[in-house]
């Protein structure tokens, strides 16, 4: 069976200009962004291809995890076979961490989920009801992160540690593969007495000067 194809809408001469023209800018800006990567590369000593996967590079964003009603059951549950007992669960947000160390007398996660699934009264909730089991887990949270944030002379000697730390393995790897890398530390509460740090691996101080014209400090 044959087929007959559609022929193509003869375009217009206004039509042709308008097409014309947008292919000419793309081709102009295609060659600024060329001549800018390949200056780049000279001036900073690296690849063109280093410049243009750094262009092209994605970041991926997420949402910070929300208390779910499952975690809430389960903590409610912990609370009432385990009051009394060395604790050792710990609750996030999403999800529940267990640390290996468990007391034998403690119930453990998968007896919780069974215990859970079993309860008559964790069943069928009304929305009100999901709502309070959520709400006290909530708090949870919050009271574990401001009991955190309280001591804050601990956290900000933990900070120091761990970004000095970071910054040596930031320049041991330039050393190693010659790749680059920036490093910002910024408070996370409005109350912490965290000073805020940058480092930069070699000249990449230069490259956010050179690509967003603006210092490193100013982002901070």
């Amino acid at each position: 069976m044959l087929h007959c194809q559609t022929p193509l809408p003869w375009l217009s001469d206004a039509e042709k200009a308008s097409r014309k023209i947008k292919k000419d800018q793309r081709t102009a800006i295609i060659k600024h962004l060329h001549n800018a990567v390949a200056s780049l590369s000279l001036t900073h000593n690296v690849t063109p291809k280093y410049i243009n996967d750094m262009i092209s590079s994605q970041t991926k964003y997420h949402t910070a995890h929300k208390v779910t009603l499952a975690n809430a059951l389960i903590h409610a549950k912990a609370k009432e076979v385990n009051n009394g007992k060395p604790n050792y669960f710990a609750f996030s947000c999403s999800y529940i961490y267990i640390l290996l160390q468990q007391d034998s007398s403690r119930y453990i996660l998968p007896e919780l989920h069974k215990m859970v699934a079993e309860d008559a009264d964790m069943q069928d909730l009304t929305r009100d009801e999901k709502a309070a089991y959520v709400a006290i887990l909530s708090e949870h949270c919050d009271k574990k992160v401001s009991s955190v944030q309280a001591n804050n002379i601990a956290t900000a000697q933990d900070v120091l540690t761990t970004t000095e730390r970071v910054v040596k393995e930031l320049n041991n790897l330039h050393v190693r593969t010659g790749t680059y890398g920036t490093l910002f530390v910024v408070q996370g509460h409005i109350n912490d007495t965290i000073q805020s740090t940058m480092h930069g691996t070699d000249n990449s101080e230069d490259f956010w000067e050179d690509v967003y014209e603006s210092l490193m400090a100013d982002v901070l």
